[in-house]
């Protein structure tokens, strides 16, 4: 995923150690640190083969061209993590470091992320399992997915008993209002399924398009890492303290893994305490 806006500006919390010096240029220091991010744009590459021979057919090459396609799903989230870390620079807590860290890490994240040209299975049994199983396999297959239960209560509610009453439709009233839920990206797999659970009879339009949305991957985890890499550089200013700081997290949760990278520069407002 990545942003539609590369720059956005959003508040964040440093919390660090005194510098303790080691040597006539290195030491270690510790940081902790939490802030806000939504990845508001999904791209996804696609690869298509053209094959060119010459008249007589007798040789052949194939030749692969990419392109990029915005999917429309958006992830927002809160990333935090705490790492001590080895510097260099010279002594003193007003001069510029550059540095290197490991530690854990945490990010709680919800929102959307569609896997483009995938299936889940489940969909196609639609026709031969009664509603009410159907609906079960389709929760228990959103659990399969890893999202943690306890960070969404009322959609886990509305998942745990999807096949009673109106619940399906609710769940889908409750995702479109936290902008969860929209129009499919329409490709060969979308159509086949709107199709396919259309021909069933058993849902309405919304529910369908509930189910999409729920195959295309709505999804609220937390994500833990006890290893999380981090550089940086610190410069002090008279007033203000510049910081340029590269991190790049992996996750894994379930059958999925999570890789984020961030490159934050950071205007900070030093307070002792």
């Amino acid at each position: 995923m990545d942003h539609k806006n590369p720059l956005p500006v959003i508040p964040s919390i440093e919390i660090k150690s005194k510098s303790y010096h080691m040597g006539s240029h290195w030491g270690f220091i510790f940081h902790a640190r939490s802030y806000e991010f939504e990845y508001n744009a999904q791209i996804v590459e696609t690869q298509s083969i053209v094959s060119d021979s010459n008249e007589s057919g007798s040789n052949s090459k194939n030749s692969a061209s990419f392109s990029t396609k915005d999917l429309g799903s958006r992830i927002r989230g809160r990333y935090q993590h705490a790492f001590p870390a080895i510097y260099i620079g010279a002594k003193g807590e007003d001069r510029a470091k550059l540095g290197f860290g490991v530690g854990p890490s945490e990010a709680v994240i919800s929102g959307t992320a569609n896997f483009y040209n995938s299936v889940n299975p489940v969909i196609f049994q639609a026709q031969s399992l009664d509603r009410s199983t159907f609906l079960n396999r389709v929760a228990l297959s959103q659990m399969i997915l890893g999202a943690d239960p306890s960070l969404d209560p009322l959609r886990t509610y509305f998942l745990a008993n999807i096949n009673e009453g109106k619940n399906l439709e609710h769940l889908g009233v409750y995702m479109a209002a936290k902008g969860e839920i929209g129009t499919p990206n329409f490709n060969v797999v979308t159509i086949a399924q709107i199709q396919y659970l259309n021909n069933t009879g058993n849902f309405t339009p919304l529910e369908i398009l509930t189910l999409l949305s729920l195959n295309n991957g709505a999804y609220s985890n937390r994500l833990r890492s006890n290893a999380t890499w981090v550089v940086f550089y610190e410069y002090p200013g008279e007033y203000f303290t510049f910081q340029l700081q590269v991190t790049s997290p992996l996750y894994y949760s379930g059958f999925n893994r999570f890789r984020f990278s961030f490159i934050d520069f950071s205007i900070q407002v030093p307070i002792e305490f």
